[in-house]
């Protein structure tokens, strides 16, 4: 796995398949829809729909809405460029690192005394 994905993996406590899915949406490029996905990829249908929407849930993808001629719709999915994906996982770096920074502070003072 890509250093970079297992950043992101780490950060947003994604699972592999999350990883699986969005790492194939990145290489190919282009809308996907989950039934596609499945096929491609080799797993169950309800499995890539939970990734696909804890994928967008989180940022990480856009959501085209077709409507259906005989009534209802379906869902095509692509994933923001890496232009916009790097910058907000660099974001979401330093939160994490400010708040466990800020906590070890409280740790230390806690252990070793007032400073």
């Amino acid at each position: 796995m890509k250093e970079g994905l297992k950043l992101i993996k780490k950060l947003y406590k994604f699972a592999r398949l999350d990883i699986k899915v969005l790492n194939y949406m990145t290489e190919k490029g282009g809308f996907y829809k989950t039934t596609t996905l499945a096929k491609v990829l080799g797993n169950n249908l309800s499995a890539i729909q939970r990734s696909v929407k804890t994928l967008y849930d989180k940022g990480f993808l856009v959501r085209e809405q077709e409507n259906l001629i005989g009534g209802g719709y379906v869902f095509s999915y692509e994933t923001f460029s890496r232009k916009i994906i790097v910058p907000m996982v660099r974001v979401k770096l330093e939160t994490v690192y400010s708040q466990d920074y800020k906590t070890l502070l409280r740790f230390r003072r806690k252990v070793v005394g007032k400073k």
